[in-house]
């Protein structure tokens, strides 16, 4: 049987599926929150300023490097080494877990400060203990995802409804919702590693989405011109004319899904989760492009298309008493 030949009257099943997926992933996003890696984790950070002198003597530099990690490794704190360059010196920074206990971090500072106090008594090292969580993606990259994404919905919508009818224009705004939000949904529920390019998974799956919804509508205002479409309902009409490019569909689906896992399977760290989150989106976009959107825009256009039939009918009414 034909899949595409009731899609529009599957409104309410395709509302449900939609309702639960995204109500799935903002709740597991909400409790357990984005399966974060551990450049935009939260963490707590313990760091050691040292002076230029010692960026000479890298074995000292890196013995002093290792008994802070063994001290915080007895206090039960698995960190990070990471290096930075200053003008006046550089920077040691020991990343940490932003759930380690407070009293062993506290511990291991106190630790750090005799070490360098006695061990290292020559003044180059000053220990510099932060321990707050620092948020990196709750402030910089979400916002900036978030904007990007809002500017890039509100031009579609306002292209596709001067492009098209209004009808199309506002079914396509909440289709690039409805594709963007599903993206991150999937995302949390899938527990897809999140990185900076992972974020920028919203941005993908709008632009998929747009890609695929246009190819859609422009297929339904060639075909609803035709004259086999003009005495049918808003429901026919839209099953046809998806019908009609039902293959063009299912390949532009599988040419885009197959690329991304193929990308993903030869791809390492960050890049592969990326790619993995791409066959979501994908997935996601076509699934809104091809099914749930068609199904709300055939009730749209049947509302619309009763309002033109009413208008016409009272101007006609006009023009026979006149």
């Amino acid at each position: 049987m034909n899949q595409f030949k009731k899609i529009a009257q599957k409104r309410t099943l395709f509302l449900v599926i939609s309702i639960v997926l995204l109500v799935a992933g903002f709740v597991m996003a909400a409790l357990l929150g984005f399966n974060y890696e551990k450049d935009m984790a939260d963490k707590q950070s313990v760091t050691v300023e040292y002076d230029v002198y010692m960026t000479l003597q890298d074995e000292r530099l890196d013995n002093f490097a290792e008994e802070c990690l063994k001290i915080l490794s007895d206090n039960g704190i698995l960190a990070t080494r990471v290096n930075a360059t200053t003008a006046n010196g550089g920077v040691l920074e020991f990343v940490l877990s932003a759930k380690a206990d407070k009293a062993a971090v506290n511990a291991s500072v106190e630790a750090i400060r005799n070490l360098t106090a006695n061990s290292y008594a020559d003044g180059f090292f000053t220990v510099c203990a932060n321990t707050n969580v620092a948020s990196f993606h709750d402030s910089a990259v979400w916002l900036r995802v978030g904007i990007a994404l809002g500017v890039a919905v509100l031009c579609i919508a306002v292209y596709m409804s001067i492009r098209y009818k209004l009808a199309m224009g506002l079914s396509m705004f909440v289709g690039a919702l409805h594709a963007t939000a599903l993206a991150y949904a999937l995302t949390a529920i899938l527990r897809i590693p999140v990185s900076y390019e992972v974020a920028l998974v919203g941005v993908i799956a709008l632009l998929l989405y747009a890609a695929m919804q246009v190819m859609v509508f422009d297929g339904m205002k060639r075909a609803f011109k035709k004259e086999e479409y003009q005495d049918k309902d808003a429901d026919t009409q839209v099953n046809m004319a998806l019908a009609r490019n039902k293959k063009t569909y299912y390949l532009l689906t599988a040419i885009f899904a197959i690329s991304c896992l193929i990308l993903a399977i030869v791809a390492t760290g960050a890049s592969r989760w990326f790619m993995v989150a791409c066959v979501a989106a994908v997935l996601g976009s076509a699934y809104t492009a091809f099914c749930f959107v068609p199904a709300i825009y055939a009730a749209m256009k049947k509302i619309a298309d009763k309002k033109a039939a009413e208008k016409a009918k009272y101007t006609y009414a006009a023009k026979k008493q006149a």
